[in-house]
């Protein structure tokens, strides 16, 4: 048999496999045992999209049991998923509304390599993985060898928190490595250093480096006070920043940032009440639906749709397009409007301030609580085993995930930097992206890292690692603290008799009125 027949034939194989297993677990591949033929290796075509090719050129991200993400060949090619040791793995096309394949073996872990001419076996006992290991950013190789002398300040807003005294660390044993280079650095509360690098930079004396949120970074490129740095994207020095982490820091086509972690929001719950009750925590929003109206377990809510944005996007609403252009005018904001309405009327749904339903949590008054990663070291020293983190449920309705926002806080580089320093502070910030510090991040326990070759053990800060491959940037916009203010002025106001048509025309009037995009 020629190469060409052998290849069809493969292909044939390859679809009727998937075309099976989607017919069998309901569009998403969740199978039980692992594939029969081929030794534990599966080949599955770049592109395949719940059956049918994926037209996007956006990159793949594999996400491993462990927590590290590898980059998949390009659409349209082949690779070999070959199964050896235990968990659950993702092909996540990135910016598309779900996975690829899910596969949950039982008592195997997959492990990923671009196909070579031999064929490729599940490995003995004792012999390596044949995983194709992602090289994490070598903080040797962060710095030109020919780079001058540097003094750089720098500003960031983790004062008082954990990562605080990590972040002195990394100052510290970046300078043993690279003595030329000075750094001063300053810390501050964080909207206290948003209004001070405003000024600062609006004065011309904003510092070289400031490590400060997503949404300032958006905010502080279209007034001009960062640089881009596509050129260090373009260098490939970002190779092991996962792609949902750089894609909050793009505006107007171009990358503003180097991130340095991520946090979004998952579905909190009670182990020990869900167990005692026989339930398994809601995969869909019709089983969430189900367990607050019926009595079964309470949920407890946060009352501003920076918690509850992950639906609007998976009933496919948008606040903002990738445009700037105002889109919340939509049958998905309208569908997920009387969604929250009617989750919010239900009885068991306790919604409220952060700050008042959060103790609900902590008190098992409440079964489940959307909260963000930044709660985990509460919630574990609150209910320590019987804490268990889970995905946001799917939309029924559409199939789609749920979307919640992905934030991260990113070294920013000043307009006015010198050349010199430029290339200083990138390399500071790409130091900060290596694996030794991301992994003293993930030691925190509250912070996603962004490194794709960091090893999560934690299983609750794994899930919300597994959370922020599925999530979205949210609107893209420096006027995204108005969008944030008028979508939450739209949330409530279907509480009070307004309909969701009614809602979402006066929200866009309001983002009209404020200077945004028809």
């Amino acid at each position: 048999m020629n190469r060409r027949n052998r290849s069809f034939l493969l292909i044939v194989r390859v679809l009727i496999v998937i075309s099976l297993a989607l017919a069998v677990c309901g569009g998403l591949v969740s199978c039980k045992e692992p594939p029969e033929w081929g030794e534990n290796v599966i080949t599955l075509i770049v592109g395949e999209l719940n059956g049918s090719v994926a037209h996007r050129s956006e990159p793949y991200v594999i996400v491993m049991p462990d927590g590290r993400q590898m980059p998949a060949p390009a659409v349209g090619t082949e690779f070999t998923v070959a199964v050896d040791t235990t968990g659950t793995f993702v092909v996540q096309a990135h910016a598309a509304p779900e996975p690829i394949i899910v596969y949950e073996p039982d008592g195997v872990t997959p492990s990923f390599k671009v196909p070579q001419e031999k064929e490729v076996t599940t490995p003995a006992e004792g012999e390596p993985s044949p995983m194709r290991e992602i090289e994490p950013i070598d903080p040797h190789s962060t710095i030109k060898p020919a780079a001058p002398e540097a003094e750089l300040e720098m500003w960031h807003s983790w004062a008082g928190e954990p990562e605080e005294e990590i972040l002195w660390a990394a100052v510290e044993q970046f300078h043993e490595r690279y003595p030329q280079i000075e750094i001063r650095m300053e810390g501050m509360e964080r909207d206290a250093l948003r209004e001070k690098y405003a000024v600062s930079a609006a004065a011309g004396v904003a510092p070289d480096l400031v490590l400060a949120s997503s949404d300032a970074a958006i905010e502080w490129a279209a007034q001009g006070f960062i640089q881009p740095l596509d050129d260090v994207e373009e260098e490939g020095r970002l190779a092991d920043v996962y792609p949902a982490a750089l894609d909050t820091l793009r505006y107007e086509g171009r990358l503003w940032g180097i991130p340095i972690r991520a946090s979004t929001v998952a579905l909190y719950y009670n182990r020990e009440l869900f167990d005692e009750w026989g339930l398994e925590p809601p995969s869909t929003t019709d089983e969430l639906r189900a367990m607050v109206q019926e009595g079964y377990a309470t949920l407890a809510l946060p009352n501003h749709i920076y918690y509850t944005y992950g639906f609007l996007e998976g009933y496919g609403g948008q606040l903002v397009d990738e445009g700037g252009n105002v889109v919340v005018e939509s049958e998905g904001t309208y569908a997920y409007l009387n969604f929250i309405r009617d989750l919010v009327w239900s009885r068991n749904v306790r919604y409220g301030p952060a700050g008042e339903v959060q103790p609900l949590f902590q008190d098992y008054e409440a079964a489940m609580i959307i909260d963000g990663v930044w709660m985990l070291p509460a919630y574990r020293e609150s209910l320590g085993e019987a804490l268990g983190v889970a995905l946001l449920p799917r939309v029924a309705e559409t199939g789609r995930y749920s979307a919640p926002v992905l934030s991260t806080d990113a070294c920013l580089i000043s307009a006015a930097v010198s050349d010199a320093d430029r290339e200083a502070a990138v390399a500071f910030a790409l130091f900060l992206t290596g694996e030794d510090f991301q992994a003293m991040l993930v030691e925190t326990g509250n912070a996603i890292p962004i490194n794709m070759g960091v090893r999560i053990d934690d299983a609750a800060l794994f899930m919300f690692f597994k959370q922020a491959n599925l999530a979205s940037p949210g609107p893209l916009h420096p006027e995204r603290s108005a969008i944030w203010e008028i979508a939450q002025r739209m949330q409530e106001r279907v509480f009070e008799e307004w309909s969701p048509e009614e809602a979402a025309k006066n929200a866009a009037a309001e983002m009209h009125e404020a200077g945004m995009r028809r």
